[in-house]
């Protein structure tokens, strides 16, 4: 092969090597643009926009990466656990009976959309018979709402609440309702709310279970939505949920600390600060949603027989919490000291961190460089649907690499998709240079 020819088949090599990388990049790219569409669709709550997404999903996970292809796992999941087939028929209003799924349990209810709403029993010659009904029409609705949100969103927390309060009256015989006192009637109120409040956090959308969240730390309110004789029932949940956050707050970027936290009735000043900073147009990460249900679910799975027995909820520091509010004041002042001294922690953590500049500080990286210090902030999509905490790493022609700050995957974003925000922050770290 002379020179010429040797020249020709190597400059063909090259160019059928740019071609496939630009192919490669432009498969990342929409691969990374449909995961956003999934997880957009999860974290707002739009279901049947989410479940035509995933039908079509096969193809597309081949060019993911296996933190993409593990975010859409979860979705398809938690689609699956939370919008069983029965939510369509309902949604229609279907008169009928359903076998709804709580906590691997199955069971069977009569629904009924035309009914009074809620739980109702009735009993007949061939036993008990558990109606439950609820508006069909306000099922995923996107009407206006109450505190910001949807009546779609109220819908769905007072459906899943109402269906693990179904689940747990099959479980006792009417001749033992009936035999029980005001006492025992108030202690299996409590009960049931206390679970119902558990099965409502973690069957809702994302949307739905903030929903749940902003009222359920109202109860932090003693002298106004707390004083309900059930309150303890919607703090219980509440205070597990904050020792998760405070266990470890880097996992939970979207949910910021207050800047300060006394010495005094501190829960309850932590539940006052999430009431008023948890919203609908609030959006946490697909992460901070995945490891919340997971701290849930195997909170519910950890407090259950017993709490009907005792009234009182083993929390994962090893901490108890009495529903009971005139019991739970002999538990407070630990729970008290706990939180204080975990957000002192927190804080200082923080503090120090942000007292340390890392090295290269005042270096940014070139678009098309690696980033020689990896600085986390919170990257927001364009619509502001979709929120990450990652590091900049680099860019290629219209794609942004990423590297997420829970997992450590690099993560490809097409430059076109980030907020106006995020574009200006990567002009300055190529200008600064």
């Amino acid at each position: 092969m002379n020179r010429l020819a040797l020249s020709t088949a190597l400059a063909v090599l090259a160019v059928l090597a740019v071609l496939a990388v630009l192919a490669a990049l432009s498969a990342a790219a929409e691969a990374a643009d449909f995961h956003t569409e999934v997880t957009e669709a999860y974290m707002t709550g739009r279901f049947d926009d989410l479940t035509k997404l995933l039908d079509g999903a096969t193809p597309k996970l081949a060019d993911m990466t296996p933190e993409q292809k593990a975010d859409v796992a979860y979705v398809r999941k938690a689609v699956a656990e939370c919008r069983p087939a029965w939510w369509a028929l309902c949604k229609g209003g279907a008169k009928g009976p359903f076998r709804p799924a709580l906590w691997g349990k199955t069971f069977g209810a009569m629904y009924d959309p035309a009914g009074k709403g809620g739980v109702q029993m009735k009993s007949g010659q061939r036993g008990v018979t558990l109606t439950v009904s609820w508006k069909p029409e306000e099922m995923d609705s996107t009407d206006k709402g109450e505190y910001g949100f949807l009546a779609g969103d109220q819908a769905c927390v007072g459906i899943w609440a109402n269906l693990a309060t179904a689940q747990m009256y099959t479980a006792l015989p009417l001749q033992t309702l009936a035999q029980m006192n005001d006492r025992d009637k108030l202690r299996l109120n409590r009960y049931m709310s206390y679970r119902s409040n558990l099965a409502a956090l973690y069957y809702s959308t994302p949307p739905g279970r903030r929903y749940a969240m902003h009222i359920y730390f109202a109860a932090f309110y003693y002298d106004n939505w707390g004083k309900s004789p059930t309150a303890g029932s919607r703090r219980a949940p509440c205070t597990m949920m904050m020792m998760e956050i405070l266990n470890d707050p880097s996992r939970y970027p979207s949910l910021k600390l207050p800047d300060s936290l006394p010495d005094a009735d501190a829960e309850e000043a932590l539940g006052k600060h999430f009431k008023h900073s948890i919203k609908r147009d609030a959006l946490w990460t697909i992460g901070e949603d995945r490891r919340m249900r997971e701290a849930i679910k195997a909170f519910a799975a950890g407090s259950d027989q017993k709490v009907f027995q005792t009234e009182k909820v083993d929390l994962p520091n090893k901490l108890v919490f009495a529903l009971d509010a005139e019991a739970d004041t002999a538990y407070r002042p630990k729970r008290d000291a706990w939180f204080k001294q975990q957000f002192d922690r927190a804080a200082k953590g923080l503090a120090s961190h942000q007292e340390e500049p890392p090295e290269h500080a005042t270096e940014s990286p070139a678009p098309d460089q690696p980033a020689p210090q990896l600085e986390y902030r919170v990257w927001t999509s364009a619509n502001g649907r979709f929120r990450v905490e990652a590091a900049f790493v680099k860019r290629v022609g219209g794609v942004v690499r990423l590297r997420r700050k829970d997992t450590g995957e690099e993560i490809p974003v097409p430059l076109e998709k980030l907020s106006d925000e995020d574009k200006a922050f990567l002009k300055r770290i190529s200008s600064s240079r």
